[in-house]
């Protein structure tokens, strides 16, 4: 049966698609999404199982549904009112694993404290170790060693590692280190404005959670000469 309409989800399909990889040697890697604007805490705790029943135990990543400025979803949402953003939200909340929307069906804590149980179920060694047990005798079994020994070292290093000053809310998370990593200087820009423009955070959402009205339409980001333009600049916090 599909869920929530999406015919790509039917679980005889995901079957018989994994075991095509399986006799051919192809190891298979996936993500899972979570949508707040959909998702309850009920489905949520069933994913390991329907996960399990498809085949596709142990997903690469599992992380949330990101409104992307410019983008038909982003615009929806920012047109709900009360609004659908979260307060201060940065453009970089919108990497898909810090939360940005608020949940419709749970509390936003009570969402949060589910996306926490998912990684720690999901990536659990019990979790893992199954996935190993059911997948790896399948592709000794048409004799692709290969394949066995690259999903036995991509399992083993895939346990999650909760670093507990993360809030996963967009406005309060952590800041993500390439933020601050980039190895630029001073001499890279020709002013303290362009320098700002380029490597402050970029805020999306007021302290109300409304959009700021300069992402509800395109932005040209570059001048002919290839400076950070104008308008660009104005997305500065």
């Amino acid at each position: 049966m599909p869920i929530w309409g999406k015919f790509q989800n039917a679980v005889d399909s995901v079957k018989r698609v994994l075991a095509d990889c399986h006799r051919n040697g192809i190891y298979v890697t996936s993500g899972l999404m979570l949508n707040p604007r959909i998702d309850d805490l009920p489905y949520i705790e069933s994913l390991p199982r329907r996960l399990s029943d498809c085949g596709l135990r142990v997903p690469t990543f599992a992380c949330f549904e990101a409104p992307i400025p410019g983008t038909p979803n982003f615009l929806r949402l920012a047109a709900e009112q009360p609004p659908a953003l979260l307060p201060n939200t940065y453009l970089r909340d919108l990497t898909g694993y810090t939360l940005a929307t608020h949940p419709k069906r749970e509390s936003l804590a009570d969402f949060i404290k589910g996306y926490r149980w998912l990684k720690e179920e999901l990536y659990s060694r019990r979790h893992r170790a199954a996935a190993l047990a059911m997948e790896t005798p399948r592709f000794l079994a048409h004799g692709h060693v290969s394949a066995a020994l690259l999903e036995t070292l991509d399992l083993s290093r895939r346990g999650w590692r909760p670093r507990p000053d993360r809030t996963f809310i967009a406005g309060t998370d952590t800041v993500p280190p390439e933020s601050t990593g980039v190895p630029l200087t001073d001499a890279d820009f020709d002013s303290h404005e362009e320098r700002s423009a380029v490597m402050e955070p970029w805020k999306i959402t007021d302290a109300r959670g409304r959009v700021l009205p300069q992402w509800l339409q395109p932005t040209k980001t570059f001048d002919k000469k290839g400076r950070i333009s104008a308008a660009a600049r104005a997305l500065v916090d």
